[in-house]
């Protein structure tokens, strides 16, 4: 008995529609209007500090394009016995910016990079050209080098600027500023 009325309470007559699905579905334009200012809301707050990653990734990417470059002409360097060097394209005007690339000193080319991103703003070095010996470290009686270490500073609006540093022996180290700020340095003495 008891199975026979939850049977019927069950089931709907045929040809009569289910109560539930009388009223309309949707969004009232109120509802949709108010997702779209939380919406708004939280987009103000995230593209600024979108911008901030952007730029990171961009020093990044600079930094590691040139640290890969270096690590390149070093092991061309010791591999090939012979001095390899790594210079600015463009290095009168415009320093490093407009790329750089790597040869033999007989000027035959390894690797040309191209010009860096438009939007890293600083991008200064302690010098022009980059000379590896046979060893792998830094200069050669040909090309001597007048520093112990060789620094790129690179930098981009609202983020963390980096100090690639390449030391007599060859060896690169890279350091990430403490701030985003133009002027700020790495976290030793240079």
């Amino acid at each position: 008995q008891y199975y026979r009325q939850a049977m019927r309470i069950s089931h709907t007559r045929p040809g009569k529609a289910d109560p539930r699905l009388d009223r309309e579905s949707g969004f009232t334009l109120i509802e949709l209007m108010v997702v779209l200012t939380v919406a708004a809301v939280i987009l103000v707050f995230a593209v600024p500090s979108f911008e901030g990653v952007i730029n990171n990734n961009r020093v990044t990417t600079t930094i590691n394009e040139l640290t890969t470059t270096l690590a390149i002409a070093r092991t061309e360097a010791i591999k090939s016995n012979s001095i390899i060097i790594v210079k600015a394209t463009d290095h009168a005007s415009h320093g490093w910016r407009n790329g750089y690339k790597v040869l033999y000193s007989s000027d035959n080319e390894i690797k040309i990079v191209g010009p860096i991103n438009s939007r890293i703003s600083k991008f200064t070095d302690s010098t022009s050209t980059v000379v590896f010996n046979s060893l792998g470290g830094l200069g050669s009686t040909i090309y001597p080098t007048s520093t112990s270490t060789v620094t790129f500073t690179i930098h981009a609006p609202k983020a963390y600027g980096r100090d690639l540093n390449v030391t007599m022996s060859g060896a690169t180290t890279v350091c990430v500023h403490t701030a985003t700020t133009n002027n700020s340095s790495c976290p030793y003495d240079k």
